[in-house]
């Protein structure tokens, strides 16, 4: 076996220049031996099918499930000194299962097997008696290879197969059942902050072979909550590389016709899009309101041909909106797939119309009136746009557009448990923190009762994250009662500490009455 910084030594100039990682997540379709020109470092399985320069694998399985391929499809095989068994730590180094693996031995004969220093939360494992760099892994193997390659003094780096979501491959979809997301994460969305970390930390040049999916999300302060919730489940089905951006507070010229009324704050947001995304490529466009329960790749590879806008269209009157004016059947502009290479929008004409009467915010917003006709197509399937209605078996995106009743500003939604259920998904995941969830409260954006649902949460995590929620935890309440000192002090302090708000947000955070009334006084 070779140490990992002396292999390296050893290579020369063998392997130095660019890299591609090489994952199991579906874009790994995308991957085409014969006209790759960097040095390719594949992860566990992905040896079984294509040839690469490195193989990589945590875990004794894959070595078990590969032993085949290994030797003839990569030069050498990169493993930590103690490797994981069953998808747990292990205790023995990697020579003591050469007799159950023999693969290992003829490899470490060959001087084809390369052990590093794996480093799990304190814990480093290690040769006893030989230093190396520590490479550390906190939920995936992609940041091992990320570790390795930037310790090595790699800089440019690519990949494919490197995906959020919770699908291999096709080519590697039999091992769903066996290996996928065996360390108890419920998605791969996780790796992309440790790898964005690795990155920083070693001034990586890394660009993803594939482009993400762009997904324009029209939000402001009051629906931040509910528009991490949509994100969550957007990525949480997505089965390729997911770039969502919260256009939260954008900047508009002055609305100066009366007789234009904004339906909200971002309403005007959707028309930023081609020129947020630089008029090129297509965007995808959704409103803050919505949950996401299908792969959104089902939308973003529909074709355009001659059109450059693509929705979808309700013909029935939503019964929370039954004997309302407000609502108008027909096509809905809250889900919109755009071309933005043909959309040449100027939100600063957009609102000179408006204010010249050129066209009535009704027409702008409902009839998509800057668009010719020709170029609109509204047969989306409308599963994807379901308007205050959900079933398991046909709604892919359920959107909540009665805004009094919206789940996480009213008990009185029949479908709220449904976004419960993604929001407390997201808060045990970390994607929703609790400081985010004090502020929304604090700011009268949500009910109280997010907030202990966000405190649950973060207690429910154990082993090495704990003491680091709770130190999260500590520093969200510190925050948090900040925030209501500072409002107190703006809004007549005395009546906000008698109110029934002031008093369900110390409730929900589990402050002692003393200990409050001591921090005023």
């Amino acid at each position: 076996m070779i140490e990992l910084t002396e292999w390296w030594s050893r290579c020369g100039q063998e392997l130095r220049g660019e890299w591609i990682v090489l994952g199991k997540g579906p874009t790994l379709a995308d991957y085409s031996p014969s006209s790759c020109i960097f040095r390719t470092f594949g992860l566990n399985h992905v040896v079984q099918k294509n040839r690469v320069d490195v193989a990589h694998a945590i875990d004794l399985e894959v070595i078990e499930d590969c032993e085949k391929e290994i030797e003839s499809n990569c030069k050498v095989l990169l493993m930590p000194y103690v490797p994981n068994v069953r998808s747990r730590s292990g205790n023995l180094g990697l020579h003591e299962y050469f007799g159950v693996l023999p693969v290992l031995e003829r490899l470490s004969r060959e001087s084809r097997l390369v052990w590093y220093s794996l480093q799990v939360g304190d814990v480093v494992r290690s040769h006893p008696s030989t230093e190396s760099p520590s490479i550390s892994v906190r939920y995936f193997s992609s940041e091992a290879a990320f570790g390795i390659l930037g310790a090595l003094g790699v800089r440019k780096v690519h990949s494919l197969g490197i995906d959020g979501g919770a699908s291999y491959s096709k080519s590697l979809h039999s091992l769903e059942g066996k290996t996928l997301l065996n360390n108890g994460r419920e998605n791969f969305d996780s790796q992309f902050a440790e790898i964005d970390r690795i990155v920083k930390q070693f001034n990586m040049d890394y660009r993803p072979m594939t482009k993400p999916m762009r997904i324009f999300i029209g939000t402001d302060d009051s629906q931040i909550l509910a528009a991490k919730t949509l994100e969550h489940s957007i990525r949480k089905h997505a089965t390729r590389p997911v770039q969502v951006i919260h256009m939260r507070n954008l900047h508009y010229p002055k609305i100066t016709n009366p007789n234009v009324k904004l339906g909200t704050s971002f309403s005007l947001a959707r028309f930023k899009i081609p020129e947020l995304a630089g008029f090129e490529g297509r965007a995808m466009y959704c409103d803050a309101d919505m949950q996401v329960f299908g792969d959104i790749s089902e939308l973003w590879e529909l074709p355009f041909e001659s059109q450059s806008v693509l929705c979808t269209r309700q013909d029935y009157v939503p019964d929370a909106w039954k004997g309302n004016p407000a609502f108008s059947p027909g096509r809905q502009m809250s889900v919109m797939l755009l071309d933005c290479d043909r959309l040449k929008w100027d939100i600063d004409k957009i609102v000179s119309d408006l204010n010249a009467a050129t066209y009535t915010y009704k027409q702008l917003m409902t009839d998509l009136c800057i668009v010719p006709e020709a170029g609109i197509r509204d047969d989306l399937d409308p599963g994807w746009n379901c308007l205050e209605y959900y079933d398991p078996e046909t709604t892919k995106l359920l959107h909540y557009t009665n805004v009094p009743t919206q789940p996480w500003k009213s008990d009185r939604n029949p479908l709220r448990n449904v976004w419960l259920n993604g929001f407390r998904e997201a808060a045990d995941t970390g994607f929703i923190g609790l400081e985010e969830v004090a502020e929304a409260v604090v700011g009268g954006h949500v009910l109280v009762d997010l907030l202990k649902i966000a405190e649950e949460c973060h207690t429910r995590v154990t082993g090495e994250e704990d003491d680091a929620s709770e130190g999260q935890l500590k520093a969200a309440r510190a925050n948090l009662w900040d925030a209501i000192h500072r409002y107190s002090e703006a809004e007549q302090e005395l009546n906000f500490i008698k109110s029934t708000f002031a008093y369900r947000v110390y409730a929900a955070t589990k402050r002692r009455v003393s200990s409050f009334t001591t921090q005023k006084s």
